[in-house]
């Protein structure tokens, strides 16, 4: 198959009633093939850089097709912070200039495929990428910058928040002269969906976290969480109990989906380890478990986010054992010893193996002075409530925002940065520019009648 090539067209195929080809609008360009199936177009009615994906022969791609627009996992996904579908395209046939068509395809050459899934497509790799090849060098103060941290944090907070609550984030910007950014953030969220059943993400890792190039005058492009392969739904909408507290969130760390036996096992021993008479306490309780049959909360998918921004920060991961069972910040595999520790923690006991060194939260995130106080305290927070219940993710999202505001306003390096915010200004700006050029000729043109002159809506 050529690839590169502006004039390959990707055309959806009709038939007339007497069996004439009819070909509407083309939707997509295409513009490369990336091999195994995966193909990079263009959407032609925005520009829109898009990935492609060959759809499995035995998908039923007819029913999902039909089905796509209102189908549940769709509206799921559909989040600015989640790697989202954007539909089912089928029967594609690829014109060349010449007008020729290529012949079947069969995964080594010619053709596309008789049905393939879009989905966003990130140009700048993932954060696993960028730990392989870091763009800074570790300093006793500090690693990456404090702006790229923050955008990582609220990015996958957003996408967090949604699976968790069925919350999203809205967006608005004014023109504040007064402020050095020249515009103030106007931060609201949307009722939780109706009847919400919590997702657990359960794989929140550097290599699942994809990022994109700017779009804009922003300092760097949308982050976004993929990788649902083990995500996990809930069964129980996440509402307030008459005591006013929430009830647990749980999962299991599994890597199949949990029967309802294992997840009401789960709930006993989470539910014994934080409030039973005589309870040995979480980092003793725990060991008792086997690692793949343990409680997964909420807290879980927010201690790995933890463990990834104090990567960012400190340069260094948190002791332990880092893949699909979320073992960092769990014993050590080799000794039994848990080697995560804070200042507060009671149940403390030094590892007396020669294994890793333990690690002390309070204590490693104290010299990071790079930082604001605001960061280090979220990042600690995160990484020292695992099992906490009581907190939402919105919680979460709050106090973050709070803390980027602050450093936003009055950090050097905050006041520089740019974001989406900055760039919808940008946008609106431009906006009313280009509007006021088009009144001011079409006034000197006489092309606006007399009644509509002196009067214009920006």
């Amino acid at each position: 198959m050529p690839t590169g090539t502006s004039d390959i067209l990707v055309r959806t195929t009709k038939l007339t009633m007497e069996g004439d080809e009819q070909l509407p609008t083309p939707q997509y360009s295409l513009l490369k093939e990336l091999g195994d199936g995966r193909f990079l177009v263009r959407r032609i009615r925005d520009g829109e850089t898009l990935l492609a994906e060959e759809m499995p022969p035995d998908s039923h791609y007819e029913q999902i097709s039909r089905n796509s627009a209102e189908s549940s996992a769709t509206a799921l996904l559909n989040h600015e912070n989640l790697i989202s579908p954007h539909g089912l395209v089928k029967n594609l046939v690829v014109y060349g200039s010449s007008g020729a068509v290529p012949g079947p395809y069969d995964g080594r050459e010619g053709g596309v495929p008789e049905c393939m899934i879009v989905w966003d497509y990130c140009d700048a790799g993932t954060l696993e990428d960028v730990f392989e090849s870091p763009p800074v060098k570790i300093t006793a103060t500090g690693y990456f910058p404090e702006s790229f941290v923050w955008h990582v944090a609220l990015g996958v907070l957003r996408a967090l928040q949604w699976l968790h609550e069925g919350v999203r984030d809205t967006y608005d910007v004014r023109k504040d002269t007064r402020s050095g950014r020249g515009c103030v953030r106007i931060r609201e969220t949307t009722e939780p969906e109706k009847d919400w059943m919590p997702i657990l993400h359960r794989s929140v890792f550097p290599q699942n976290i994809f990022l994109q190039q700017p779009r804009g005058v922003e300092t760097y492009g949308q982050v976004k969480l993929g990788n649902f392969s083990r995500c996990l739904v809930l069964g129980q909408a996440s509402e307030r109990t008459i005591a006013g507290e929430h009830p647990p969130v749980l999962g299991v760390q599994s890597l199949s989906d949990p029967s309802l036996e294992e997840l009401k096992e789960a709930w006993l021993s989470w539910r014994w380890s934080l409030h039973g008479e005589g309870s040995e306490g979480l980092r003793e309780a725990e060991k008792k478990i086997a690692p793949d049959k343990r409680p997964f909360t909420r807290g879980s998918d927010m201690f790995d986010l933890g463990t990834i921004l104090f990567r960012l920060m400190k340069g260094s991961a948190i002791p332990g054992k880092p893949g699909y069972l979320s073992g960092q910040g769990q014993e050590c595999l080799r000794c039994g010893c848990n080697h995560l520790t804070c200042n507060h923690d009671r149940g403390y006991k030094p590892c007396p193996h020669a294994c890793w060194s333990d690690l002390n939260i309070d204590e490693a995130l104290e010299p990071l002075t790079d930082y604001s106080g605001k960061l280090r305290v979220l990042v600690g927070q995160m990484l020292k409530m695992k099992w906490e219940s009581v907190w939402r993710t919105s919680d979460w999202m709050h106090n973050a925002w709070v803390g980027f505001e602050d450093w936003a306003e009055n950090w050097g390096d905050g006041r520089l940065y740019r974001d989406l915010y900055d760039d919808m200004l940008w946008r609106q700006q431009n906006a009313e520019k280009k509007q006021q050029v088009m009144y001011s000729v079409a006034k000197e043109t006489g092309a606006l009648k007399s009644e509509d002159l002196g009067v214009i809506t920006l």
